[in-house]
Order: structure tokens, then sequence, then C-alpha cells
């Protein structure tokens, strides 16, 4: 009977806990229909930011890490940022070498972030002051119209931006609905500031 009871116990938590992200995605739908009607939201733009928040929904299920790690101890949250993204940074050639506190610090700055299929990421010509990193879906990269490579999940792009002012020499647009992980120039110049000799 004890068994029998805590299988349905740990069945209807499962269950309450299903209940309740459903709930939180139909509340969060109900406030995009109000402000999109509120705010006469054109029919093609409602669809592209109904699809965002659908992606967004079921990759995170409603749950932000960053608030959830917020609560636990700063190294708890640098080991949940390492194991999950540590080796997408290692990956980076410019990186190549450097010490493995260097890496942390990198992660910790690591910043995500989702776009659908079709939406850019960034053009050619633009201002560059962030790179990215694939962590699920592909992109295509153009230059001039033409594919020049298509990346997926653990390859890197926009690096340049790191190093140098100069514009966008490539456009960049999501294949697929992707989530990227985004290091800013300013980010990477603090974690140089601590490794001067990276």
């Amino acid at each position: 009977a004890v068994f029998y009871s805590c299988i349905y116990g740990n069945i209807a938590q499962y269950i309450q806990l299903l209940y309740s992200s459903e709930l939180r995605y139909r509340q969060r739908m109900e406030e995009l229909d109000e402000f999109t009607r509120f705010h006469d939201i054109t029919p093609m733009l409602q669809k592209k930011v109904r699809r965002y928040i659908q992606f967004q929904w079921a990759v995170t299920r409603g749950i932000d890490i960053d608030t959830l790690a917020g609560g636990l101890p700063k190294h708890m949250q640098l080991e949940i940022r390492l194991q999950l993204n540590q080796r997408l940074v290692e990956a980076v050639d410019i990186f190549a070498g450097c010490l493995p506190a260097f890496f942390e610090e990198l992660v910790s700055k690591l910043v995500p972030c989702t776009a659908v299929e079709g939406e850019p990421i960034f053009n050619e010509g633009e201002h560059g002051g962030r790179m990215f990193f694939v962590k699920r879906g592909q992109v295509l990269v153009r230059k001039g119209g033409s594919l020049i490579a298509t990346l997926k999940e653990g390859q890197y792009f926009g690096e340049l931006a790191l190093l140098t002012d100069r514009p966008r020499s490539t456009d960049v647009i999501a294949l697929t609905d992707i989530i990227l992980l985004a290091l800013s120039r300013d980010d990477f110049e603090e974690v140089l500031e601590l490794f001067p000799d990276s």
C-alpha cells in the first residue's frame, strides 16, 4: 500500500506540474492576444510573434534558467553554466590555449537568445558588437546573396566583432528555430582585463 501510494503521489505531482505549466502558457498566449488586439498589430506580425513565443515556450517550458539559478549559491550557478555551455566556448579557435579560469569567466558572460526560422540575426554592413554560439538549430551565412555556409549546433559566428570594429561582412539568417548564446565585446574585454596573458 505504501509503495502504491508513493507511485500515485508522484504521478499526481507530475500531472499537477504539467497542468500549472500549461496554465502559464495559456495565460501568456491570452496576454499576447490582448496586446495584439489593443495595439492593432497586423496579422502577419501577430503570427510571427506567436510563433516566437511558442518556440521559446517549447524550449524552456516557461522556466527562466537565470531566475532559477539565481537562488543558488554562486559556485553552483557557475557549475550549471559550465556544464551547459563550456564546450561551445572551448571550440572557438581564438580562445585556444586559454586557462580554464578564462573559460569559466567567458561562460558566465553568455546571454541566451532565440530566433525563429527566417529571422535575420544580423545583416551585412551592420555594426557588430557580439559573437554568437549555436546552441540549437541552424543558421545560414550569406555574402552578397550567395550562400557561404550552414552552421549547426556547436558552431559559432561573428567572432570578428570581438576583435575589430569593422561592420559585419555577411548576412546570418535563422534556417530553423534556433537558440543562440551571445557574447558581447564589452563582456569579452572585461574577461581580457582579468586575464591579460590570454
